[in-house]
């Protein structure tokens, strides 16, 4: 099996990720402290470990097992996220190193917010803020690192359950065939 059209479809994932989060610094940058942009960047590489999954098959006559279909999307998957793990670290430490400052400001904001909206005890709160002020929100490579491998065990599960949709055996094409 030639294996490049995974490649294509990480690669072109990762440039569409690079594109929005470019976007998204432009127009907003304290946005990278949302939740709803990190389930919106999830769903973007499900979209295309789905899609280059169906593509993959395609390319291999409509066959293809779920070990090749699992191996496929993780392809994507990481190489959808290491270009999107590399953009971010060089945004926050070459391009704009104030970033991070930013994203810990808004944060907290939106931790102190949300706290507030349960009913939290203020000395919970402070104690929760007072917590997130000491944590240091520049990362060096490493913990980008780790970020990328944390993010592949979860796309390792997601690949699983992707796979299931994306495989199909023989003889089950030729069934569709007839």
């Amino acid at each position: 099996m030639v294996w490049t059209t995974p490649l294509k479809w990480g690669a072109i994932g990762g440039l569409v990720v690079v594109i929005l989060s470019f976007l998204i610094y432009f127009v907003s940058p304290d946005s990278f402290a949302a939740s709803w942009l990190a389930i919106t960047f999830l769903l973007i590489a499900m979209f295309f470990m789905i899609w280059g999954g169906l593509a993959f098959r395609k390319e291999n006559n409509n066959e293809i097992s779920y070990l090749n279909a699992l191996f496929a999307v993780l392809i994507i998957a990481a190489v959808l996220s290491l270009i999107s793990t590399v953009f971010s670290y060089v945004l926050s430490n070459f391009i704009d190193p104030e970033l991070p400052e930013l994203i810990k400001q808004k944060a907290i904001e939106n931790t102190q917010a949300m706290m507030e909206k349960f009913n939290t005890p203020d000395d919970k709160i402070e104690e929760v803020i007072d917590q997130m002020k000491e944590q240091d929100f520049n990362f060096g490579i490493l913990e980008y690192g780790k970020r990328f491998l944390w993010g592949m065990l979860m796309y390792l599960v997601l690949g699983a359950l992707i796979a299931l949709f994306v495989k199909r055996n023989p003889e089950k094409a030729e069934v569709e065939k007839v």
